[in-house]
């Protein structure tokens, strides 16, 4: 999400204590291995460093492998724990310990309030920019991709319409959506913008000319999903809704969109804690 995460981070073994006031919150820890991996300075495979890290004196993550959680090296990956409190002090006590190789790290960490029993919803556009959309909600810019191509469109309707189609990823890619343990409903927002409109470069116009799957962890959302003919049109907004979704192992949602004919596309995704 920010260039700046990797030019530093945290080495060793060591602690935060951290003031907050009484109440639940959602703890986000990120990490960026930058160090070992293939093409790194050290190099080597993964299990080059495993750590455990603690909080208010109970593990939250054992032998734990940023590089192998993350799948590659130089790959942002961020494990969220919600309804995290402060401990009797009134300090939330982080600690990270060596288990084997490298000394434990960390790159950034997030401490955002939430209510007891709630995870914070995740919105994203696929957009240069942060939207807010006309109930207020802030949808950030395109993160969590791996693979295909973010590019601006020009869209239809009104305003409120508009905004969070006005820009998509395209091509054969998934989004590696952090959450903490639970279900989740996944929301995702559609809209044939490029074939059937009159740009220049927009070469089909025919009904259908974009066809793709899109899986959750594995498991199949969407086969043969005809975007224009289920959205009525061109220049037309669907959402398609999901419910029940939970994290895999390494705490991800994993959304793939993998053509079947031309390329796959997805303009703003949203995850919302089921009640």
């Amino acid at each position: 999400p920010d260039p700046a995460f990797v030019h530093s981070y945290r080495e060793g073994a060591f602690r935060y204590d951290i003031p907050a006031v009484p109440g639940a919150y959602e703890l986000r820890l990120y990490f960026i291995e930058t160090e070992y991996g293939e093409g790194n300075p050290r190099g080597g495979p993964v299990n080059g460093r495993l750590f455990t890290v603690g909080l208010n004196g109970k593990p939250i993550l054992e032998l734990f492998d940023a590089l192998s959680e993350a799948g590659a090296p130089n790959r942002i990956h961020v494990r969220v724990f919600r309804d995290v409190s402060p401990a009797n002090d009134g300090k939330l006590h982080l600690v990270f310990q060596q288990a084997a190789g490298a000394p434990a790290f960390l790159t950034a960490l997030e401490l955002l309030p939430t209510r007891p029993g709630h995870a914070r919803p995740i919105r994203i556009v696929a957009q240069r920019n942060n939207v807010a959309d006309s109930e207020g909600a802030l949808w950030q810019a395109d993160q969590y991709a791996i693979g295909g191509t973010q590019v601006d469109r020009t869209t239809f309707g009104n305003e409120s319409q508009r905004m969070l189609f006005r820009g998509e990823r395209f091509g054969n890619f998934a989004y590696h959506i952090p959450v903490a343990t639970g279900k989740y409903r996944v929301r995702l927002y559609f809209a044939e913008t490029y074939f059937g409109t009159k740009l220049p470069y927009a070469r089909n116009n025919a009904a259908g000319p974009r066809i793709f799957n899109v899986f959750a962890n594995g498991v199949a959302l969407l086969r043969n999903f005809d975007l224009t003919t289920e959205a009525g049109g061109f220049d037309k907004p669907l959402v398609k809704e999901f419910e029940n979704l939970e994290p895999n192992a390494q705490g991800m949602i994993v959304l793939e969109f993998v053509p079947v004919h031309n390329y796959a596309e997805v303009n703003a995704i949203e995850v919302l804690q089921m009640e």
